[in-house]
């Protein structure tokens, strides 16, 4: 028997099953008109210069006149853990289903930098209450949205923890859950950010309240760098009579015991002085979303700044 020649072989055999069950776990999609490779890494959250030429590799023999894509074809995507569609998850607590914010939206999604790399985000939106209405719903997750946008924009990773209009919390599937992801990701900068917010937060028109667990640090922290923010700007007012009623709530309480990642507490009420001097203001193009995302990177600027 000669080894020379059978181990070879064995060697390409073995690298070609690697090959087969690796691109096996790998999604597909079928090319549309229109499709490029440049198009459709970004309709996927993908960075075009990091994976493109994966993706020619992967698809190898596939393509005509160099890397144009043939209609009705199946190609394979590359495996991007730091793809837009990986790095925004929303999960569902009744389902348990897990699946990404942003679909369609995901080629119009741009990075700006890494200044959140290595930080997860957790948001709960507390669409519970008895007087929730499908309107109020439907605001607060696009300001879930956007919040979420801007936090993948910086480098972070975000879970948006859904439940559904009037169903009634489980603060224990909502603790397994965050928890579960915080063991996850452990060895990274985690904070959870619990929002009850009225329609009017994206016009920045309401009253704002800002808490966290007396006995978190990371948590007090956080709320007084966004704190700042908003009163740099002028645009919004604390509600001090809501902050003492916010951990008085056996409900608020329970979670920021049990839940690993620090926890700030947001919400907004309807305040009409505070529309008019939002409207006589020079700050009307900046968002509710966009004044958080400041108070949240000077957040972790300054615990840089104090670990260097």
């Amino acid at each position: 028997m000669n080894l020379k020649i059978i181990l070879p072989l064995v060697c390409l055999v073995m690298v070609s099953h690697f090959k087969v069950n690796s691109q096996d776990s790998l999604k597909t999609f079928i090319a549309k008109r229109g499709d490029g490779i440049i198009n459709v890494l970004r309709s996927h959250g993908m960075n075009v210069t990091k994976y493109y030429e994966e993706f020619l590799v992967l698809n190898k023999g596939n393509f005509r006149k160099g890397s144009e894509l043939h209609l009705g074809r199946t190609y394979y995507l590359p495996d991007a853990p730091d793809s837009f569609e990986q790095m925004g998850r929303k999960i569902e607590i009744v389902s348990k289903v897990e699946s990404p914010i942003f679909t369609k939206d995901l080629f119009y999604i741009r990075k700006k930098d890494n200044s959140l790399e290595e930080t997860v985000y957790y948001m709960v939106f507390d669409e519970s209450k008895s007087n929730a209405t499908t309107d109020s719903y439907a605001e607060n997750y696009d300001v879930a949205r956007d919040m979420a946008k801007e936090l993948l924009r910086h480098g972070a990773k975000v879970y948006l923890i859904e439940n559904a209009i009037n169903e009634k919390i489980d603060l224990g599937e909502y603790i397994a859950i965050i928890n579960r992801l915080y063991l996850k990701n452990n060895g990274k900068y985690q904070r959870l950010l619990v929002m009850n917010l009225n329609e009017s937060a994206r016009m920045i028109s309401s009253k704002l309240t800002l808490a966290h667990y007396d006995k978190s640090k990371e948590g007090q922290k956080l709320a007084v760098n966004i704190s700042k923010i908003f009163q740099n700007q002028n645009v919004l007012k604390k509600s001090s009579e809501a902050y003492t009623k916010v951990f008085n709530d056996k409900t608020n309480l329970y979670l920021a015991k049990n839940v690993m990642p620090a926890m700030t507490f947001i919400q907004t009420e309807s305040d009409t002085s505070v529309v008019k001097n939002y409207q006589n203001s020079e700050n009307t193009k900046i968002s509710f979303s966009d004044i958080i995302l400041k108070g949240i990177l000077q957040d972790y600027t300054n615990l840089k700044f104090e670990e260097n």
